[in-house]
């Protein structure tokens, strides 16, 4: 009996934490309509995460944890987790900005070198011309890859038509913040150069 109810609670945690995941990018849309920063929307994350984890750990412990086990833990999943995640936000900002017109914002979160590739000008009419990749439902990011100051998102963008299309958005830090360097769809999200 012991055996079968701790699958039952492996099952309730691994769909709570599916739900909760798939929900972040709705609630951070939600947050970002009110002008809050990604590193202040992760801060906040973070911070309503923590109690319940150590709630979890107190509430199931577990004998065979030692505490340099722990450390390994919270230092790893800072450092991995709080990445990707801000490399999704980013790119989430980058969508929603989009997604209310305010190609100024969107155009702010680009890297040097592609705002010196494309003026807003060109940026606004590029983004107008493609309605389909850049007028979006959602965003789904299945895949993150950072190598040093490079993140590479993939994943799909659903259209305000219902399409789907695959996307890659590549990110590079700047000055401490994570800007746009390039974004691709279709059979050019697929391929790896840029």
């Amino acid at each position: 009996m012991g055996k079968e109810r701790s699958q039952i609670e492996g099952y309730i945690f691994a769909v709570v934490s599916s739900v909760s995941f798939s929900a972040k990018g709705i609630f951070a849309k939600i947050i970002y309509a009110y002008g809050v920063e990604p590193v202040t929307l992760l801060a906040l994350r973070f911070a309503i995460a923590a109690p319940f984890f150590w709630l979890l750990v107190l509430v199931f412990p577990s004998g065979r944890t030692r505490t340099r086990d722990v450390a390994i833990l919270v230092f790893s999943g800072f450092i991995g987790i709080y990445a990707a995640a801000l490399c999704d936000f980013y790119g989430l900002l980058y969508l929603d900005a989009i997604n209310r017109e305010d190609y100024p914002h969107a155009y702010s979160l680009l890297s040097t070198s592609l705002k010196a590739e494309l003026s807003l000008e060109d940026f606004t009419n590029h983004v107008r011309q493609n309605p389909q990749i850049f007028k979006t439902t959602d965003s789904t990011f299945s895949n993150r890859n950072i190598e040093n100051d490079v993140c590479t998102l993939r994943g799909t963008v659903t259209s305000t038509e219902g399409g789907k299309t695959p996307v890659r958005i590549t990110l590079v830090k700047e000055g401490g913040q994570w800007r746009i360097r390039a974004f691709r769809w279709g059979e050019a999200a697929a391929n790896e150069g840029e």
